[in-house]
């Protein structure tokens, strides 16, 4: 589905074949959309997505996960019943302890993303993790496939306080596949290395 949006969108905003950056699980969908829609794209950038399988079982056996995501919905659903006011301080629980406080030109569209997601694919949570190990297994099948350049870059998740930072660049079995690794960068890796990610984007970009 996800795919298919991202495929309509540029048919109808009329672009050519951009290059197309995915993010996370927009990481797969930007994978299976130059897999699917060759046609549609000049290259395609994948930040925070990993070419491991999940053990999607693993988590939903996961006695932490569950009581987690029960919460969470439950959360949601009261949160869509709040008042916009009630909805900005209700999503306060739900930054990390001793986090900072997101700016408000981004804890405003948060809060507001929360209060209108289709409560209907959350409940379906936990059907969704038991097709992400197939579905993971497909994606990286789906790029050995893909002849446009392609530019991965991998990070970790939470960086390692007082650790070096560095960049390397990783072997690839694709002619097409630059790998770019951010050593000891968090999941968020636009946020966290924000100079070095757009460096290193401009130079891919260039290069084309």
């Amino acid at each position: 589905m996800l795919t298919e949006n991202a495929a309509g969108a540029i048919r109808v905003l009329g672009l050519e074949r951009p290059s197309v950056l995915g993010f996370s699980m927009g990481g797969s969908t930007a994978i299976r959309l130059a897999a699917t829609h060759p046609e549609l794209l000049r290259s395609i950038l994948v930040g925070g997505w990993s070419n491991t399988q999940p053990d999607g079982q693993a988590i939903l056996n996961s006695e932490g996960y569950q009581a987690w995501y029960k919460s969470w919905l439950a959360w949601l659903e009261d949160l869509q019943k709040q008042a916009p006011r009630e909805q900005l301080i209700s999503t306060l629980t739900q930054v990390p302890p001793g986090a900072p406080l997101p700016a408000e030109d981004e804890y405003v569209p948060m809060v507001d993303a929360n209060a209108h997601v289709d409560l209907n694919l959350v409940r379906r949570g936990n059907e969704l993790w038991s097709q992400a190990s197939s579905q993971a297994a497909e994606t990286k099948a789906m790029m050995q496939h893909i002849l446009c350049p392609i530019l991965l870059m991998y990070s970790g998740f939470f960086p390692v306080p007082g650790a070096p930072q560095t960049l390397r660049e990783g072997p690839s079995e694709q002619p097409n596949v630059k790998i770019v690794r951010f050593e000891n960068a968090g999941h968020l890796i636009y946020r966290d290395r924000f100079e070095q990610f757009v460096a290193v984007v401009k130079t891919f970009l260039s290069a084309l």
